[in-house]
């Protein structure tokens, strides 16, 4: 060695030096002592000790089990003190336990980075951090893996597609539950089928990666039936909807005339039959109520705008004055229920019982003997069919 009081022994390295060589820093090469994982060649005082050159390869490879391979610190230990690292089928078996991929890049990156290469901005990045959808960096953590910048893509498609960025959390986070849920549940069922009497490396790899491989195909396969299932009722429930609006006016009609009011009755009647000649503010109402029913031959995304137009209408209806006091009753009746009959993807129901209440207080004033009676019969014109449907 050129430096002579360089250390006790040739070739040896100070724990600087060995940090300088793998590209860690001093705290965590102390942290890796302390758990056994590399141990000092030389040690000359309390505080002065010297690795042989062989650490470099130990401590490279701790970091890589650790950033491409995910393996906790225990199991590296583990592998340390055995001669699993040098068997294949070892390796390879742990490698399916912790789901290695090998085409999966071990950089992270900054928030600053991931909102260049995804093209979201650095405070969506955070609130679905806060969601839970990516990872929360931590401390000494740089940043975001590249499964978080997949995700962070997903949501720049989507947003790119129209739907925004609160459903796309939302809907991440539905699914981001329900699969945390059952992949523990999966886990624990699969215990039994590692520990079999026959269990060798290379079975109990290929039975691992077979269960992974079927059960992404199962969730693909099964989450297109239940889209075919359910967008199929909602549609159904679309077109039924338009029919039992119009079924709904003629029969509000009749309660008004049973209980003297004629006008209401007369409007109701004629808007049932396809006239809405009346005043453009109850001609507003009728109009929005009943959309595309007048229209039996419109497509379904006509159906589907006509619904979120007259939605944001009668959810916000209640701050609309109404010039004719005598026109409240039959607003507030449309509005009760348009909101009540409402399918439940529309999310109308806190406004349909707030506005069953605010009907209720106005036929107080209009027939304070006969409301409670008069307000029973207008909720009966929602057809008995309107049943919510679960699944």
């Amino acid at each position: 060695m050129k430096d002579g009081n360089r250390g006790p022994a040739e070739g040896l390295l100070k724990i600087g030096e060995l940090a300088k060589e793998t590209g860690t820093n001093v705290s965590t090469l102390k942290y890796y002592i302390k758990e056994g994982m590399i141990t000092p060649a030389v040690k000359t005082g309390k505080n002065m000790s010297w690795y042989d050159p062989s650490c470099i390869d130990t401590v490279k490879m701790i970091r890589m089990l650790q950033k491409e391979r995910f393996y906790p610190l225990r199991v590296i230990r583990g592998l340390l003190n055995t001669e699993s690292m040098k068997q294949p089928p070892e390796m390879a078996l742990l490698d399916a336990i912790h789901k290695v991929d090998d085409t999966t890049k071990p950089e992270t990156v900054g928030a600053g980075e991931a909102a260049r290469r995804s093209g979201l901005n650095e405070t969506q990045i955070g609130l679905l951090s806060q969601a839970g959808i990516i990872s929360a960096p931590k401390k000494r953590q740089k940043g975001f893996t590249e499964e978080d910048l997949a995700v962070m893509e997903l949501v720049r498609k989507r947003l790119d597609a129209g739907i925004s960025f609160e459903q796309s959390i939302e809907a991440f986070r539905i699914y981001d539950r329900s699969l945390r849920n059952a992949v523990h549940e999966d886990i624990d069922s699969f215990i039994d089928v590692i520990l079999q009497p026959d269990l060798t490396p290379e079975n109990g790899t290929q039975r691992i990666r077979v269960s992974d491989e079927t059960l992404d195909r199962f969730i693909e396969l099964r989450r297109r039936a239940y889209n075919r299932r359910y967008g199929k009722a909602y549609i159904e429930r679309l077109y039924r909807f338009s029919a039992q609006c119009a079924a709904a006016v003629g029969k509000l009609a009749d309660v008004f005339r049973k209980y003297g009011f004629a006008d209401e009755a007369e409007q109701c009647s004629r808007a049932a039959a396809g006239d809405l000649t009346e005043t453009e503010e109850s001609a507003l109402y009728f109009r929005m109520f009943l959309g595309e029913a007048q229209k039996q031959d419109a497509d379904l995304i006509s159906r589907i705008t006509d619904c979120f137009r007259s939605r944001e209408f009668f959810r916000e209806s209640f701050c609309r004055p109404v010039s004719d006091p005598g026109k409240r009753v039959l607003a507030d009746a449309l509005r009760c229920l348009w909101l009540t009959m409402a399918p439940e993807p529309l999310q109308c129901g806190d406004r349909a019982e707030e506005a069953s209440a605010g009907l209720y207080e106005v036929l107080k004033i209009c027939e304070p003997r006969k409301c409670e009676l008069i307000h029973r019969e207008i909720l009966s014109c929602v057809p008995s069919s309107e049943v919510k449907e679960n699944g």
